[in-house]
């Protein structure tokens, strides 16, 4: 999860206007921030390794969203994991066993480790 933090602060850094995205297919093919690859290709479906991501934005305020965030849940609950997670600009890692169910930022912080992803 902490690879979107990477992706989105360097898809803001590259983007004009400097915006953040709620797209993994810009996140994979840069689109709109420098053709640069930020995020896993595999990711280009919203499943990973038995996760289901959903990347989202804030409403563009003068054609450029300024905050975002992540959610990923297991596809089969206590199949391929129980855990959820969510992740946004706070850079804070929430997560918690909440029955499969996408996550939010009322989540607890946990801490990060690392992802299968480079």
């Amino acid at each position: 999860m902490q690879r979107f933090v990477e992706a989105e602060t360097l898809y803001l850094t590259n983007s004009n206007p400097h915006t953040y995205t709620g797209s993994l297919a810009c996140l994979i093919s840069g689109n709109g921030a420098g053709q640069v690859t930020f995020i896993c290709p595999e990711l280009g479906d919203g499943e990973m390794h038995g996760y289901l991501y959903q990347l989202s934005v804030s409403d563009p305020v003068g054609g450029s969203s300024d905050a975002w965030w992540c959610t990923a849940w297991p596809t089969v609950y206590g199949g391929s994991g129980v855990m959820t997670f969510f992740i946004d600009d706070s850079m804070v890692l929430r997560g918690a066993d909440i029955g499969g169910a996408p996550g939010d930022d009322t989540l607890p912080s946990m801490q990060y480790q690392d992802d299968d992803c480079p």
